[in-house]
């Protein structure tokens, strides 16, 4: 695994924190179809990070 696949990997694992930190608060706040939005795209980039290794 070269330095830009593993740049790109902790890129997209970044943004899913972001997407669950969001959807945390948007939770909190009873947003919860943003929560569940926030939520598939956390997990869309935890997985393309995950088949990306």
């Amino acid at each position: 695994m070269n330095d830009a696949e593993i740049t790109l990997i902790r890129y997209r694992m970044d943004r899913s924190k972001e997407a669950l930190s969001a959807a945390r608060l948007m939770y909190e706040k009873g947003h919860y179809n943003d929560a569940v939005n926030r939520l598939y795209y956390s997990c869309f980039y935890a997985v393309i990070a995950l088949l990306a290794t």
